[in-house]
């Protein structure tokens, strides 16, 4: 399925479960699609409406030439909702994707339900091991960048049919929109609005991330209201991909609880 947003913006995206409920809207990290998300859908059970979405400049969704900002993927992110007739959602943040429900929560807290974020960073300023991941991407860029920076991301390397989509997705983002999306990222500054935020959250982290810190995850935790915190112990950055029945069963608890 395909979202007709303003400005001539489409954006793919997977919907399942009950549509009487209220819908659980799952965000992908920088360079990925909603296809990454398959194996968590796959675990769901029915009564959990379940909306992947792709945003812009990512897999097969439109492609401007400027708007990679935090704000911009958040402001996608209200026209989506509204295009698809909801007022409010759960917002669930893979990685990087955490980023942008942060940012849609802190400037829109009456259109969330509540949050879950998986291995998401509360912010990216000054943190080291983002830099490496953009600075020598030029087009055409090579396959095995990618097979590198998910060796890097997981402790185990995923089965080759999972790598091979996630390169062939990541491959479909050219370099100016991964420099662009980088440099929004490193730009939110969403983290210091966290007092702005109403709904209840979890967020789960791996235990082996290289990325993201613990005692950030912690802070955001403590900050957040009702804020709930899960280790998964000998996982990495993308544990949802390593863990995802257990990933679907805890996201479908927590919906349930609000």
């Amino acid at each position: 399925m395909r979202a007709h947003l303003p400005a001539r913006l489409e954006l793919p995206y997977v919907e399942q479960g009950d549509p009487a409920a209220v819908p659980v809207v799952l965000l992908p990290g920088v360079g990925d699609s909603h296809r990454i998300f398959g194996s968590i859908l796959a675990h769901l059970p029915a009564d959990i409406h379940a909306v992947a979405l792709t945003p812009r400049g990512h897999g097969d969704a439109t492609r401007p030439r400027a708007g990679y900002g935090t704000a911009d993927l958040a402001g996608d992110l209200a026209e989506f909702l509204d295009a698809l007739g909801h007022d409010d959602a759960v917002l669930v943040g893979a990685s990087s994707g955490g980023l942008i429900a942060q940012r849609f929560a802190v400037d829109r807290p009456g259109r969330v339900r509540g949050l879950v974020f998986l291995g998401a960073p509360v912010t990216l300023r000054d943190n080291p091991e983002v830099e490496g991941i953009t600075a020598e991407l030029t087009d055409p860029i090579e396959p095995d960048h990618f097979r590198r920076l998910w060796t890097y991301l997981l402790p185990e390397p995923p089965p080759a049919p999972l790598l091979d989509m996630l390169v062939e997705d990541n491959l479909k983002v050219p370099s100016r929109i991964w420099h662009a999306l980088f440099e929004g990222l490193v730009a939110d500054d969403s983290d210091r609005g966290l007092a702005a935020v109403t709904a209840p959250s979890l967020t789960i982290w791996g235990d082996r991330d290289p990325i993201v810190p613990l005692d950030e995850q912690r802070a955001r935790a403590e900050a957040l209201p009702g804020g709930r915190l899960i280790v998964y112990p000998d996982a990495g950055h993308c544990f949802y991909l390593e863990h995802p029945a257990r990933v679907a069963a805890d996201i479908a608890t927590f919906v349930r609880s609000l």
